[in-house]
């Protein structure tokens, strides 16, 4: 018995295990289609966004069709389940603060000494970017992951999932996030009301190293109620398995006026 392959035949196999040896992540990729593998996929795309611990310096440039484009500077601390923020830049800011500690959030402003409560949803640093953004960084914890396909978005195939709130205390009821099914990074977040409304959107883009680790360096919030106005957050430093002191993320440090480099 003999084996005849024509030539497109030897040609298509060759491409085929070519592309297999220089993108097998990309051509193997299973889908999570089940809570386990999709909780997992969520925690380690939480995880390679916002390690634990990790300090950063982020540019936020807030935009809108009114008044000029803003810019603020700012240092991110975190460990567990608490964070903190420090402004750095512009210099009348500089100092004020907001800490997380598990479901509880404060804002600190230097000049008068005050320590305020917020919530998730307030704006405390201007633009589109909610506290939630900034200090619930691990949306595996906040909530509930299925499985709705796949689709191309931005040129990149991605794991299209739905994520619902486990607990009220959260910003949005509903998430849909499309994650890169090759990197396991971010590419996209849609946010939803109760009633179903798409209140603002979330574009991740501009993959860049941070030591051994790569993420997308460019965060675009979106308010889809007016798409004019929306907020550019660009990591500046990142720096993982640092160490940060426990008495420092507290709201007494903060009230004391201390610095995290004493």
């Amino acid at each position: 018995m003999r084996l005849i392959l024509r030539n497109t035949s030897v040609f298509s196999l060759t491409a085929f295990f070519a592309l297999a040896l220089l993108c097998p992540t990309r051509l193997y990729a299973q889908a999570p289609d089940n809570p386990e593998a999709l909780k997992s996929l969520v925690e380690r795309v939480d995880r390679a966004l916002s390690p634990d611990p990790f300090t950063s310096i982020i540019i936020m440039e807030n935009h809108s069709p009114n008044a000029e484009t803003t810019r603020t500077e700012t240092s991110l601390y975190r460990k567990g389940k608490r964070l903190l923020v420090i402004m750095r830049e512009p210099k009348i800011q500089r100092g004020q603060a907001l800490l997380r500690n598990d479901d509880d959030m404060w804002m600190y402003l230097p000049r008068s000494g005050k320590l305020m409560r917020i919530g998730s949803k307030d704006k405390s640093l201007g633009g589109e970017t909610s506290n939630a953004d900034l200090m619930r960084v691990d949306l595996a914890d906040d909530y509930a992951p299925s499985y709705l396909g796949r689709e191309t978005v931005d040129g990149k195939d991605c794991w299209k999932l739905e994520l619902r709130a486990l607990r009220r205390t959260v910003a949005f009821d509903r998430v849909v996030y499309w994650i890169d099914s090759g990197t396991e990074l971010p590419v996209l977040r849609e946010f939803y009301s109760l009633s179903g409304q798409k209140l603002r959107s979330m574009r991740f883009s501009n993959t860049r190293s941070f030591g051994a680790r790569s993420i997308p360096a460019t965060l675009t919030i979106i308010n889809e109620l007016n798409p004019a106005y929306y907020t550019v957050i660009t990591t500046k430093e990142l720096r993982a398995d640092v160490r940060i002191p426990d008495s420092k993320l507290t709201t007494a440090w903060l009230e004391s006026g201390g610095s995290l480099e004493d």
